[in-house]
């Protein structure tokens, strides 16, 4: 091609464009699909531990198990560093809590537990992420962590401003960052560092919160998959007569 004519053909053609950013919907679909397929897995089992690196006198030891379906069935029981128990569980429309130190346990409403527990459960764990920020919109890419990152601005139901972060290789989560709302709930940053097999699926195994000058560090120990008996998770005598009436 001549000069001329290569001349003409640039101008032509117009100004170079931009790359175009997936759509949020197709990021965070991906980021769902890299964990697998979470609706063939009926029981989950989880065995961990919460800390903070500086002070591991403060360990918190917990257990959380699931079966998926109908009724609702989960269970989590932590250890707190004093030799404490807590608990917290629902079979159907039975709910129930233990408080550390008090063996008794007392009725609480399902949807309770399950706002509480199922966030926690490494399988649900981004479907929760997705669930919390509804509103998304897709942003610059950047580096998170010292990788290469897909990056969507987001907003969750209480009108927190965050940022989520997916490695652009794998299309997993990465990370979250939100800005603080209040004193009571300062600035934020969660870092996916690890993740594994369990059964089917790939999910998080470690994972490191800063709030404020504090670091959590939850590690999962132990996943499995296997199947759950039913009894593991049947309310406590003083829950059932409770529910039953008189």
């Amino acid at each position: 091609m001549n000069p001329v004519a290569l001349v003409a053909s640039l101008l032509l053609a117009g100004p170079p464009t931009e790359p175009v950013s997936p759509e949020p919907g197709a990021i965070m679909q991906r980021a769902l699909a890299a964990v697998g397929p979470v609706a063939d897995v009926s029981s989950l089992r989880a065995e961990g531990e919460v800390r903070v690196p500086d002070h591991p006198e403060r360990t918190v030891r917990f257990e959380l198990l699931s079966i998926a379906g109908s009724p609702r069935r989960l269970l989590l029981r932590q250890r707190l560093p004093d030799g404490r128990q807590m608990e917290m569980g629902c079979q159907g429309e039975v709910g129930w809590m233990r408080r550390p130190g008090d063996d008794r346990a007392m009725p609480i409403e399902p949807v309770a537990v399950s706002a509480t527990v199922a966030g926690l459960l490494p399988s649900r764990m981004v479907l929760s992420v997705a669930d919390r920020f509804p509103h998304r919109q897709s942003a610059p890419a950047g580096a998170f962590e010292g990788r290469t990152c897909l990056r969507l601005d987001a907003e969750d139901r209480d009108g927190v401003k965050g940022r989520l972060w997916f490695d652009a290789d794998s299309g997993r989560l990465a990370g979250i960052e939100t800005e603080a709302k209040d004193a009571a709930r300062p600035a934020s940053r969660l870092v996916f560092e690890a993740w594994g097999a369990a059964g089917p699926l790939t999910v998080p195994t470690r994972l490191r919160m800063q709030r404020g000058d504090e670091t959590l560090i939850t590690e999962f120990r132990a996943i499995s998959v296997e199947p759950i008996p039913e009894a593991a998770f049947a309310p406590p005598a003083e829950v059932r007569e409770d529910a039953d009436g008189p």
